[in-house]
């Protein structure tokens, strides 16, 4: 158990297999569970960041 507890410390995060064609729901889904937040998503396109912050 408490190898298990070190391994889960040391997790990165969230980890998501996704295609390109799921990624806007599963980001949509993330972000209104709170998993994750519009911050989080600096990293991907404008383009995606907008269509996003449309939706929400």
């Amino acid at each position: 158990m408490e190898k298990r507890i070190k391994a889960d410390r040391k997790s990165p995060g969230v980890i998501v297999e996704a295609s390109k064609r799921s990624m806007f729901q599963i980001l949509l889904q993330l972000i209104s569970e709170k998993v994750i937040t519009d911050e989080d998503l600096n990293g991907f396109s404008e383009e995606l960041r907008a269509g996003i912050n449309d939706v929400i």
